[in-house]
């Protein structure tokens, strides 16, 4: 995010990524602590290794305790503590590791990362209690679904929150998906808002069946939001050369061609825009330089 973000006021150019397949993953947990919370996941048969990050707004402190399938009960462990903790689960052959994270130099927050080493299958219960709350909201995340067994999930996702690194960036115009043969939008989609509050993706383009090259194999349609991404890349690419070559706007900044794709997007009616959904609604690059 910091690295795309110096990119910001450079004229000539600007970075188009993908807001991510996750918004129907069930990978994001979310919620409100007032003094304690349980949140509850599945972890699936097979699953090696299952990492997962809680994060919470600063100034707010929380500590954590877990309760395995099979009842084993991790009593509170302490935030105060340094260091990982690494604790063997008797008889399900689990091990679970937690290391509280100080406050991250970037945001100020406090974070937690819990490695669960062999996790028995089942139904596993998370508690999270506030030792320090002003706002009280956490985020939970798992890894990409494609890194995960088929069922392991938490049983109340929230799919909102879950666009995907690098589109999470304040510059870089971000694609959801949408189906353009039904307009709804690809079950799929990443689905803002950032853990800043930013509402993303920006703009949404076609993402389903969408029929180009894939080497070495000639041409297969395919769908996700890289493909959207993809013909979003190639619309900014024609507003770079009526800006740039036809002398229109030959200081284009990244925020001006994401001014012209605002102001052409295709909204409807029944929709209030913008939204951690659709953006600014769908793309139209015709539109965008009629408008510009």
């Amino acid at each position: 995010e910091n690295a795309l973000d110096q990119y910001r006021r450079q004229s000539g150019t600007v970075i188009v990524c993908a807001a991510g397949n996750q918004g129907d993953s069930a990978t994001h947990a979310s919620g409100t602590i007032s003094a304690q919370e349980e949140v509850e996941f599945f972890v699936d048969t097979g699953e090696n290794v299952l990492i997962m990050t809680v994060w919470m707004h600063a100034p707010d402190q929380f500590s954590l305790s877990m309760v395995t399938p099979r009842g084993h009960v991790v009593e509170r462990i302490p935030r105060d503590i340094l260091g990982p903790q690494r604790i063997r689960v008797p008889v399900e052959n689990t091990v679970i590791n937690v290391e509280y994270s100080r406050e991250r130099s970037w945001n100020g927050e406090q974070a937690a990362v819990i490695r669960l080493e062999r996790p028995s299958e089942g139904l596993w219960r998370l508690y999270l209690y506030g030792d320090t709350l002003l706002d009280g909201t956490y985020d939970i995340y798992m890894p990409l679904r494609q890194w995960l067994r088929p069922n392991t999930r938490f049983l109340k996702a929230d799919p909102a929150g879950s666009v995907t690194i690098p589109g999470t960036a304040a510059s870089p115009v971000t694609v959801g998906g949408y189906n353009h043969l039904t307009s709804s939008l690809y079950p799929a989609s990443g689905r803002g808002p950032t853990r800043l509050g930013r509402i993303k993706p920006d703009v949404a383009a076609p993402s389903v069946g969408i029929y180009g090259p894939v080497s070495p194999d000639g041409y297969q349609a395919r769908s996700g939001t890289s493909s959207g991404a993809a013909i979003a890349a190639g619309g900014c690419a024609q507003i770079l050369e009526w800006a740039i070559t036809y002398g229109n706007q030959p200081g284009i900044s990244p925020a001006n061609i994401k001014a012209l794709l605002y102001r052409g997007a295709v909204r409807r009616p029944e929709i209030s825009y913008p939204n951690n959904r659709w953006g600014y609604g769908q793309l139209n690059i015709l539109r965008s330089l009629e408008n510009g």
